[in-house]
């Protein structure tokens, strides 16, 4: 199966992901580990690639820290809304295309957020991402975890499903290629990536009912969600892991 384009999910993903509770507390986890990464790195202006950008969230974050973005995403939907709703768009470098094929020098800070299990080749994808991060630079990696699907469908009683291919068909929003958190961590090392820092988004929330998640409210869920997002075991059953690494080694 081909790698994916968004076009056709733009409206569904916009509404179910990020007009949403558990969209909310993606993101605000999200931001928060970034602008922990952004506080560690220089303060003047740094080079840095949002691989599949999507709506633009991150490209905005890294722009309003100064740094100078190159955003790609392969959805026209996707690449028009992020560039006409996005500010700070002077530093922003807007590119509808594959990273693939557009990524043509290395960057200090990758960002991909939500990508890998999209494509036909998840870990060759991997390989590029790496080959472009420059020597002590940082990849901030966000993927769709494998063990959450089946933990999901342990839950709710169909067993056989979670023992089979948990694969989507790439016509939802459940990924063609979901992924298994050794496999990226050894494709890292492999890649001469060092693992500083991982973390868990949506721990928990995911197995609980909506009407449990609705009396909590989003910001009860943020609050219990940032709390263990660090913490074993429950960032390694989270719906997404998101990883800090830096380059460390020249292949």
């Amino acid at each position: 199966m081909p790698d994916i384009n968004f076009d056709p999910l733009f409206e569904r993903f916009s509404t179910n992901i990020y007009g949403s509770a558990k969209g909310y507390v993606r993101q605000h986890i999200v931001d928060k580990q970034l602008h922990a990464l952004l506080d560690t790195l220089a303060d003047s202006p740094i080079d840095c690639a949002d691989i599949g950008g999507g709506m633009g969230q991150l490209s905005e974050t890294l722009a309003s820290r100064q740094h100078r973005v190159d955003y790609f995403d392969i959805s026209e939907a996707m690449y028009n809304f992020a560039k006409n709703n996005t500010s700070y768009r002077d530093k922003i470098n807007f590119n509808c295309s594959s990273f693939q094929s557009g990524l043509t020098k290395s960057y200090q800070l990758i960002t991909c957020q939500a990508v890998l299990e999209w494509l036909e080749s998840p870990l060759d994808g991997l390989e590029i991402l790496c080959n472009h991060v420059s020597q002590d630079g940082y990849l901030f990696l966000l993927f769709y975890n494998n063990a959450s699907i089946i933990l999901r469908n342990l839950v709710r009683g169909n067993l056989n499903a979670a023992l089979a291919d948990t694969s989507g068909n790439g016509s939802g929003l459940t990924p063609i290629n979901p992924l298994e958190i050794d496999h990226i961590f050894s494709a890292l090392t492999q890649h001469g990536l060092t693992i500083e820092s991982w973390f868990g988004v949506r721990c928990f929330s995911d197995l609980q009912q909506r009407d449990v998640q609705q009396r909590l409210g989003k910001e009860t869920l943020l609050e219990f969600e940032q709390q263990v997002s660090e913490r074993d075991p429950f960032r390694a059953i989270s719906r997404y892991v998101g990883v800090i690494a830096k380059k460390t080694t020249s292949l």
